[in-house]
């Protein structure tokens, strides 16, 4: 799986061999990719124990035990991120298998980066459906961060990065009048992401369900959640379509209190958990400490998913 080969100057490569410009990726969230200042070849290697390589191990495990389809819906998806890695997983393990993709993320820079990043790692867009909205427990439009412009946009962890400030009554006055006129809030807020101090204004997404993205492609082999705070109220209000159309779910979380309370609930629902790390801790495992920045939970379904294979 370790890719070698060219890695261009400004992008950077992970071991899938993915290509990612450099601008788009936050310094701040960990990584595991190869970043050259030169065209250069490099050889990368499979990443240590971390929230990456439990991403990786639910698609390879997704895709090896999926039938003569693969279909993977990534909620939070920033440009296309596990999307583009599940159709080179794919590629190597399962090249005669026909997947399918459902992209969605409410930030609209994000958006549109996903029609780019599917182009420069050679993934079909024929084969993915992106949608541009946020993911939430009903239908009422979401009040969304645009970091249009900004350098590093990953993809921002925890409450505080998707919390619009308080404002005065005579800014909360010219706000609404500029979503109306505009879908735009108009505001420069200053934010902090480590030592750096980033701008942003807010837009007007509309709002999908699990269960709405669940009607468009059942059953879907994996579900990939990084919703930044959203996880919780989606995965609950969604559990009676997920038990129906879902065979595995990834979930990244975000406070502890949301955490504890997805995996009481995926249990009570008859979700096998293979893992459950809540986030900010290091965990004692049998490879070794891992240390979370984000929670994870992987699950998977037994109504869907053969004794065997779970």
């Amino acid at each position: 799986m370790p890719y070698r080969g060219p890695a261009p100057r400004g992008v950077e490569v992970d071991c899938l061999g993915i290509h990612t410009p450099a601008a788009w990726l936050d310094p701040h969230h960990p990584g595991v990719h190869e970043r050259t200042d030169q065209d250069r070849i490099i050889e990368t290697a499979l990443p240590g124990l971390s929230e990456k390589l439990l991403e990786l191990g639910d698609l390879v495990g997704a895709i090896e035990q999926a039938g003569d389809r693969f279909t993977l819906i990534e909620l939070g998806a920033a440009w296309g991120v596990r999307t583009v890695e599940a159709a080179a997983i794919a590629r190597q393990l399962r090249p005669e298998i026909a997947c399918r993709f459902v992209a969605v993320d409410g930030q609209p820079q994000h958006h549109r980066w996903l029609a780019a990043h599917l182009a420069t790692n050679g993934v079909d867009p024929a084969g993915v459906t992106a949608i541009h909205a946020a993911v939430s427990h009903d239908h009422r439009p979401v009040l969304f961060p645009d970091l249009a412009g900004q350098l590093g946009q990953g993809k921002e962890s925890g409450e505080a990065a998707v919390r619009l400030r308080a404002l005065s009554p005579a800014e909360a006055h010219q706000v609404l009048l500029s979503l109306v006129e505009t879908g735009r809030a108009g505001l420069a807020d200053p934010y902090a992401v480590g030592d750096r101090v980033r701008s942003r204004d807010w837009v007007l997404a509309s709002a999908v369900t699990i269960a709405d993205l669940l009607a468009l492609a059942p059953p879907v082999d994996l579900i990939d959640i990084d919703i930044q705070g959203s996880e919780l109220a989606a995965v609950t209000t969604g559990l009676p379509a997920l038990d129906r159309a879902c065979r595995r779910l990834h979930i990244g979380t975000h406070r502890r209190a949301d955490h504890d309370a997805l995996v009481a609930r995926l249990d009570a629902a008859g979700w096998r958990i293979a893992y459950a790390f809540a986030p900010k801790q290091t965990h004692d495992t049998a490879l070794g400490p891992l240390r979370t920045k984000d929670g994870v939970i992987s699950c998977t379904n037994p109504r869907l998913t053969p004794a065997a294979d779970q």
